[in-house]
């Protein structure tokens, strides 16, 4: 964000610049200089790594009707991502923008290589079908997973399409 606060003050989140900018994944950085009380134009600029390293692998978008069952059954749909690369990565700024709703904030998640990160429909329902011990739950997304199947898109506040896809029968 602006380091600059209104009213020439210094914004709660910028961080002063002392050393060399060590960045590890994508980022915007949003930089302005401070010379005796007077700020610098903002200057911006973006730096890319490479794509985040996260692929769809387990999609649950019609999920089956059990008898007894008190919740509606798509209450059961989730969405597994992993981590394809050989090296810890994060899911910050990551979030679903087409299909189903869902960003990817605090807390950041940090998913080992070949780690997987559940999204769930309904995380009372899915515990109550499925075994969550050890399953690292990102959250409930909004909106529902077309039964008919849909076009869905998870983007990168930085980079843009990570994964753009569509599932069908």
């Amino acid at each position: 964000s602006d380091p600059w606060l209104w009213g020439s003050g210094v914004a709660p989140t910028a961080i002063p610049f002392s050393n060399d900018v060590i960045t590890t994944g994508n980022v915007r950085i949003k930089a302005r200089a401070l010379d005796g009380g007077e700020w610098s134009a903002l200057n911006e600029a973006v730096f890319t790594v490479g794509r985040p390293p996260f692929r769809v692998t387990e999609l649950m978008y019609h999920p089956p009707a059990l008898e007894d069952d008190t919740n509606d059954a798509n209450d059961y749909e989730f969405i597994e991502l992993c981590n394809i690369s050989n090296a810890p990565a994060t899911l910050a700024g990551l979030s679903f923008s087409e299909g189903i709703s869902f960003a990817f904030g605090a807390p950041v998640i940090e998913v080992p290589p070949d780690g997987v990160v559940v999204l769930v429909r309904n995380l009372a329902a899915f515990a109550s079908r499925y075994d969550t011990n050890g399953m690292t739950i990102g959250g409930e997304y909004s909106g529902s997973l077309a039964n008919e199947g849909e076009h869905l898109a998870l983007v990168d506040a930085v980079y843009g399409d990570v994964l753009r896809f569509t599932y069908a029968d």
